[in-house]
């Protein structure tokens, strides 16, 4: 661009230099001849020359200025479908749908949107500011708040080519003035990394980029964790502008539907009667918009479901088609030829004439083969049926929801088709994910979308399903389960190599959520194909890995089983004391804690420390990682004395050897503040975590996971201490900060909103409480699955929240499934498994089956009492709602024992001012005087919500 300025300030200088002397010679020619005085001559050749420099200049200007307008015209387009349709012309339903042709009127309930967009623009911020990023649902009207925020401001507004977005960026940097520019559909542009670096280069010019992509968490994250640190600071952390659904209950469907009705309407005709059958959930305003469309152009009878308006709408569009293609001299081709060249031009599309005619080669015809000629034909055909998506030659442009809809039921409908697409697809990658994206994508709204997505993959499965692969990576699309399934159904047709190489594809932050399924299925298929060597070394590596992913994804009984193969195998090929025997020993002592498995875990264990003792010495670093795994397992079975004395001795020795700011060393001291503030030590807990915080902060900074995890642990032991305010405000902060770092839908920015809600919940704030759990849940469940951990620990504070508020029904059936995963997950005794026992319990006191209760709670007493000793928090919290459900059956002198023994407990783990030691004590006083309590309600029984953290 330097080169290009230093160019035409060259030319303009040269210009003007030589129309000056030009005019010169002519005024001292013309005085040598005596037509005028010679100083008249040379007057009038300065004057003139001084004409001729002003009029190069301008026209140079005026040059460069068209030539950079030509640039940004040929970049950009106006609002999606807008151009060159006429509001006369036979456009069809489908591009009358279009945002850009903008049939309805903008909805007021947007326009706080719209204004937030348009102050953003205008505003002068700072050039870090000048990227704003808009999502919301698929259909919720994201393009269309766009062209109206386009129409609202007073600057050049437009949207960025598909493939040609940094020449966009460059072009509307070279107009020198304020120009916002869109990129639509983000999270499908190949060449977005590409737009964002040439937004950094003009940094200091005034371009505003507006990025629009549906919910998509994933995607975001991964693109800012692909980007420089030039970049990386000019990118908001998550969306600013969220475009909200407009359609809620019956009601407000009908009121909009009646709205679009009228606007659809031609001329002059009569309004039909019509009404629209309400959906739940509701259905988006494009589905809305296009069900009035429907009813305002065709004759669909008194009622319209948005459940089948689009298979309506694509039925009044192939009779516009089998017209069109009459005029075109198609009409020899069947509706199906129409039908498939539609469909292959929007999911494939083509960049070129020759592209789209080798594409549409690709349809089955029930006559034969489609030849290059009448393939010529069709694509001609298609260019003039409705809008194109430039820079594609061929690449009609539809409304996304409608089209989804439609082609992932034409896709698992018609097996011809899902072989065109595979064949249409064969030797382009980009043009592959194309396709896949969109039938993923629909997986968000459309049943038939896996059965759409698994068509196509059994076609070439080693191809698809790696191109699949790359689309979820970077999605949050549903579509694990079809991947899975499909490497289930074509496992011989995938080679060892090609299995390793798709997982090793799987990006690391999926392998536990959206790529879960098919993480495990890769690992299996490759340790039991039968061309790998069960007893090759490289083959129990594998199947270690495999028991990993199994743990980390929740599934411990299934990674227990896996770590007993590896185990058996390791000591028979390499021998019990091997190093990678030892340390598959001591991952499955790990995992047996996880499932209460305890007194196995901690032989496992023992077994490991002595073998590594003997071989490594004490003060080796995987000697001392043993020592830490059994002081977990020593706290978890609630033998505190002799775990304390553990990360103790633990902490002195990797202090020593490895140093006071080394990671191993650092995590010893968080898991002993934990285990002091699991004791009820909780001010010691706080001094621990303190001085960890102070480390891990001058290690990493204020902003690092380790150290934003560390104030988190912190925050629960105020919450613990009942300095309820202080430990919401730090949540609070931890939220923002989590979300700042890792986004919102990350698990450890939910597991952070899930503590919040802990704490609103203790402070009686259920319907606040209930709220965050829901999309704690929803997140948790999309990113981790129904039974990890995380999500059970949701779920049953969820459950809490609800039975708080007396809906006990619900939280009954909530409890009793956590409870089902829970026992077959985790184990009958694992401490989560019995906090689910202690809630349900708490839901029977609550309908009044005292006796349920009782039993329940006497039987789950001397559990924990066994696993976890008489003065565990959990053990006493059973005990304390046992005596309330005494109280409750006014067997006021056994409550009164027990009370006593509760209020002793919690006096020695949290003292006497702790709020648990003063409830209780509040309960032993009425207990003691049972007049007072005649037609009172009965005692709330006191629970505990879970963290998480």
């Amino acid at each position: 661009m330097a080169d290009g300025r230093w160019a035409n300030r060259f030319r303009i200088r040269a210009a003007s230099v030589a129309g000056t002397a030009l005019l010169l010679t002519a005024g001292m020619t013309a005085a040598l001849a005596n037509f005028v005085a010679w100083y008249f001559a040379a007057g009038l050749g300065v004057a003139s020359g001084a004409a001729g420099l002003s009029g190069g200049v301008w026209w140079q200007r005026r040059t460069d200025q068209r030539a950079r307008e030509d640039a940004w015209r040929a970049t950009t387009t106006a609002a999606p479908g807008s151009h060159p349709w006429q509001d006369g012309d036979d456009v069809g339903l489908l591009t009358m749908l279009l945002p850009g042709r903008r049939a309805v009127p903008f909805s007021v309930l947007h326009d706080p949107a719209a204004r937030q967009v348009v102050r953003w623009a205008l505003a002068d911020s700072p050039a870090r500011a000048s990227v704003l990023y808009v999502d919301g649902a698929p259909g919720a009207g994201k393009s269309r708040l766009l062209v109206e925020v386009a129409e609202r401001l007073a600057l050049p507004c437009a949207w960025a080519v598909p493939g040609r977005g940094a020449a966009a960026v460059s072009a509307a940097a070279a107009l020198r003035r304020r120009v916002v520019l869109v990129v639509d559909d983000a999270d499908t542009c190949d060449d977005f990394p590409a737009i964002l670096g040439a937004w950094a280069e003009a940094a200091d010019s005034d371009v505003r980029l507006v990025v629009i992509s549906r919910v998509n968490h994933p995607w975001w994250a991964a693109v800012r964790a692909r980007q420089p640190a030039r970049v990386l600071a000019g990118l908001p952390y998550r969306p600013q502008v969220t475009v909200p659904a407009i359609v809620g209950d019956a009601k407000s469907q009908q009121h909009a539907f009646t709205r679009a009705l009228l606007c659809f309407m031609e001329e002059s005709a009569s309004v039909p009667a019509v009404t629209l059958k309400p959906s739940d959930p509701p259905p988006s305003i494009t589905l809305l918009h296009a069900a009035a469309a429907l009813a305002a152009r065709t004759d669909v009878g008194g009622t319209v479901d948005t459940a089948t308006v689009v298979a309506n709408i694509f039925g009044a569009e192939r009779r516009r088609w089998q017209e069109s293609a009459r005029r075109a001299h198609l009409q020899d081709l069947p509706g199906i030829v129409l039908e498939q060249a539609l469909l292959l031009a929007v999911l494939v599309g083509a960049a070129n004439e020759e592209a789209a005619r080798r594409l549409l080669t690709r349809i089955w015809s029930p006559a034969g083969g489609i030849g290059p000629e009448r393939a010529g034909q069709l694509a001609d055909w298609l260019r003039g049926l409705y809008p194109q998506q430039v820079p594609d030659w061929l690449s009609p442009r539809l409304p996304a929801v409608l089209l989804e809809r439609y082609a992932v039921s034409a896709v698992a409908h018609s097996p011809m088709l899902a072989e065109a697409l595979a064949n249409a697809t064969a030797r382009d990658e980009v043009r592959t994910q194309r396709a896949l994206g969109t039938l993923a994508r629909a997986a968000a709204h459309s049943p038939d979308a896996i059965v759409a997505l698994g068509a196509v993959l059994d076609r070439d499965p080693p191809r698809m399903i790696a191109a699949a692969i790359r689309v979820v990576a970077t999605a949050e699309v549903p579509v694990d389960e079809a991947i899975a399934s499909c490497l289930d159904r074509h496992v011989d047709r995938f080679s060892p190599t090609q299995l390793r190489q798709l997982n090793e594809a799987i990006p690391q932050d999926a392998r536990t959520g959206r790529l879960a399924l098919c993480d495990v299925a890769l690992l299996r298929r490759y340790v039991s194909h039968p061309d790998v060597d069960p007893d090759d070394l490289d083959t129990q590596a594998v199947r270690q890995r495999l028991a990993v992913a199994l743990r980390e994804q929740g599934r411990f009984g299934e990674a227990e089983v896996e770590f007993r193969e590896v185990l058996e195998a390791r000591s028979r090929l390499l021998g019990s004391e091997h190093p990678d025997t030892l340390d598959t020993r001591n991952r499955l002592g790990v995992v047996l804690d996880m499932q209460a498995g305890r007194e196995e875990a901690e032989a496992q264990l023992r077994a490991v420390l002595a073998a590594r003792m003997q071989r490594l010495g004490p003060e080796h670093r995987d000697t001392l990682n043993t020592r830490l795994s059994l002081a977990v397992v020593l706290n978890g079975q609630g033998r505190y004395d002799q775990a304390e004395a553990e990360y103790r001795e633990l902490l002195a020795a990797q202090t020593r050897v490895l140093g006071l700011e080394h990671e191993d060393t650092l995590t010893t001291c968080n898991n002993l503040a934990v285990l002091l503030r699991e004791q009820g030590r909780l001010g010691e807990a706080e001094a621990v975590f303190r001085a960890l915080l102070a480390i891990r902060t001058g290690l990493f900074g204020a902003a690092h996971s380790q150290t934003l995890a560390v104030r988190g642990n912190l925050a629960v032991v105020l919450e613990r201490q009942g300095d309820y305010d202080a430990a919401e405000a730090e949540f609070r902060e931890l939220l923002a900060a989590w979300t700042r770092l890792s986004g919102a839908a990350h698990p450890d920015t939910v597991k952070v909103r899930n503590s919040l809600a802990v704490v609103l919940s203790v402070q009686g704030r259920h319907g606040e409480a209930e709220a965050e759990l829901r999309e704690v849940l929803a997140a948790h469940t999309r990113s981790l699955g129904v039974e990890h951990p995380s999500t059970l620990i949701a779920r049953s504070n969820l459950a809490i929240a609800v039975d708080e508020q007396g809906r006990r029904d619900e939280a009954a059936a909530e409890f009793r499934a956590v409870l089902a995963i829970r026992v077959r997950t985790l184990g009958a005794e694992h401490r989560e498994t019995l906090s689910t026992r202690h809630s349900i319990a708490v839901v029977l006191h609550g309908w009044g089956r005292f006796s349920e209760a009782e039993a329940e709670l006497r039987d789950l007493l001397a559990t924990r009492t066994r696993l976890l000793g008489a003065n565990h928090p959990d053990a006493l919290s059973t005990h304390g709602a046992l005596a309330t459900v005494l109280a409750d059956q006014g067997r006021n002198v056994e409550a009164q024992t027990e009370f006593r023994q509760v209020h002793a407990g919690w006096t020695r783990v949290l003292g006497p001012e702790h709020p648990k030691t003063l409830a209780v004590l509040s309960y032993l006083q009425a207990s003691s005087h049972p007049e007072r309590r005649n037609g009172q309600t009965q005692n709330r029984i006191i629970t505990t919500t879970e963290s998480g953290l």
